[in-house]
């Protein structure tokens, strides 16, 4: 007999969607800031109505050089939420790296605080332990899902400790249960409306219970046998260079019970993705039935989730479904996003879009900090949906125009020279001044586009640290590469799509959460 859900208590209802509405802000484009922890919590019904108490305070570390930056970042997404007829627009008020964050629910209004604060271990590795946690947290959520509850889960009851125990029994996971932890009440909502998509779309073979794998097993080490990693390792030289996460980029998988791994017998990349594709069962264009392994890509969710089945088909199929994205030679929406001055900042980077959408593009910059690291980025509403390293963009882009340096790339050596003290340090400004004049990038003051002459590009140019310098200019490049190869655009921004989303000719089936 399915079990019920349990009261999630403190927060429930619109407090909770306000919550996980706030914490949208702690990721967006360019930044994570998802590892953070709750260090208060107060039932917002307690106390005078009107009184603007805190009920919610989130602590998000961040190294000591990037608190302003975290700050600004937050407060301007809380400043651009969309009003809806659930979620207000947000007022936020910022004072000493402290954000209070006003929320109202009918005639109560009360405080989220969101502390800002620097980072003990300093490391760059927090953000990839966090999406560990998340990602094995997801896979607990399903289990409950398919096999605790047997029915949707309700993101405003919450869960218990015994029945988060029972749903971990089905769970192989390279983190503990105690590294896990309980249910965490911002994530529940999103991992509650994922686990209900995922079981609506993908109907397992059998009755038996389903088994959820994130970092053992099939998805274990290079070293694990019949993993996918092994498989990997053994058809890489087949798939030229390819990443495995663009071949599969599966974050958690799932399998009837009994299910045993044969992929060791599998030599080929070809007998590989098959043996993937059999064991998904039937597939129509948005459901899975009758399968008994399937691989889950995960993304942050917003207000909504979306599924999505990709590699099903042919390779032409694929290149097909592309077909209408296009590049349009323009500093707009649909066109490309260039900017020297915003919002009292100069961008390191540029947005190209591959279609008219307001998220349908990829975002080109520099990832590497201080260090040489030029990516692009295909971006979504509320996470970034696979990246494409600068020496493979340069690749794709040369070898559709046919051209030796229609995207130059040389990588490291390019980065020294964009050193401002550099002695080709005045030719790489010239380069870049240029770039800003012939591609109009904006300059935004106070809302309005200005003009700004040649002279002021050059000497605030000349100024503009290393990592800057390279990261503007690869992109400048980037978009001349694309201007100057009109016939081979449209192709290129098509390719890299497909690149940057895991839709290669040799990748493999996986459905996708987002």
């Amino acid at each position: 007999m399915a079990k019920k859900q349990k009261p999630w208590g403190i927060l429930t209802g619109n407090w909770v969607k306000r919550a996980v509405d706030v914490t949208d802000a702690l990721i967006g484009e360019g930044y994570n800031y998802l590892s953070f922890s709750v260090n208060k919590l107060v039932d917002p019904r307690e106390g005078q109505v009107n009184r603007k108490t805190i009920v919610l305070g989130l602590k998000v570390e961040v190294p000591e050089s990037d608190r302003d930056k975290a700050v600004k970042n937050i407060e301007a997404a809380l400043l651009d939420k969309v009003q809806t007829k659930t979620l207000g627009n947000y007022r936020p008020e910022v004072k000493e790296r402290v954000i209070d964050v006003p929320v109202t629910v009918g005639a109560i209004t009360k405080i989220y605080r969101i502390y800002v604060k620097p980072t003990k271990s300093g490391g760059s590795g927090g953000g990839a332990a966090q999406t560990a946690i998340n990602e094995c947290t997801f896979a607990v959520y399903a289990s409950l899902r398919y096999n605790v509850y047997g029915n949707a889960l309700d993101s405003e009851i919450g869960i218990s400790e015994s029945d988060w125990e029972e749903a971990f029994k089905y769970c192989k996971l390279d983190k503990s249960k105690d590294r896990i932890g309980t249910p965490d009440m911002l994530w529940h909502v999103s991992h509650c409306m994922g686990a209900n998509l995922l079981a609506e779309r993908v109907k397992m073979k059998g009755t038996s219970k389903v088994i959820f794998y994130r970092g053992k097993e099939i998805d274990g080490k290079k070293t694990d046998a019949n993993s996918l990693s092994k498989a990997y390792g053994r058809v890489k030289s087949e798939l030229g260079g390819v990443t495995e996460d663009k071949w599969n980029p599966a974050d958690v998988w799932m399998s009837v019970d009994g299910f045993k791994s044969e992929l060791d017998d599998k030599p080929k990349i070809d007998d590989v993705n098959n043996y993937i594709l059999q064991l998904a069962g039937k597939i129509t264009t948005n459901n899975i039935t009758d399968a008994t392994l399937v691989g889950i890509s995960l993304k942050k969710l917003g207000a909504t989730a979306k599924f999505s089945i990709l590699n099903a088909g042919t390779p032409q199929e694929r290149k097909d479904a592309a077909k209408p994205m296009k590049f349009l030679d323009d500093n707009r929406q649909g066109g490309y996003d260039l900017f020297f001055e915003n919002r009292g900042a100069n961008p390191i980077d540029f947005y190209l879009y591959y279609g008219s959408a307001k998220f349908d593009k990829f975002q080109c910059r520099n990832f590497g900090g201080k260090k040489a690291s030029w990516q692009i980025e295909l971006k979504g509403a509320t996470a970034a949906h696979g990246r494409v390293g600068g020496e493979q963009v340069a690749n794709i882009v040369n070898d559709i125009t046919g051209k030796t340096n229609a995207f130059p790339w040389n990588n490291q050596p390019f980065y020294t020279t964009c050193g401002k003290t550099h002695s080709k340090a005045n030719e790489i400004t010239k380069d870049i001044v240029d770039g800003l004049e012939d591609f109009k990038a904006k300059n935004i003051q106070k809302g309005k586009d200005i003009s700004k002459d040649r002279d002021k590009y050059t000497f605030e140019v000349s100024q503009k640290e290393q990592e800057w310098r390279y990261s503007k200019l690869n992109g400048l490049r980037f978009l001349k590469a694309l201007r100057d190869n009109p016939n081979h655009a449209d192709q290129i921004v098509q390719s890299l799509y497909l690149y940057a989303s895991s839709q290669l000719d040799k990748s493999s089936l996986f459905v996708k959460i987002y």
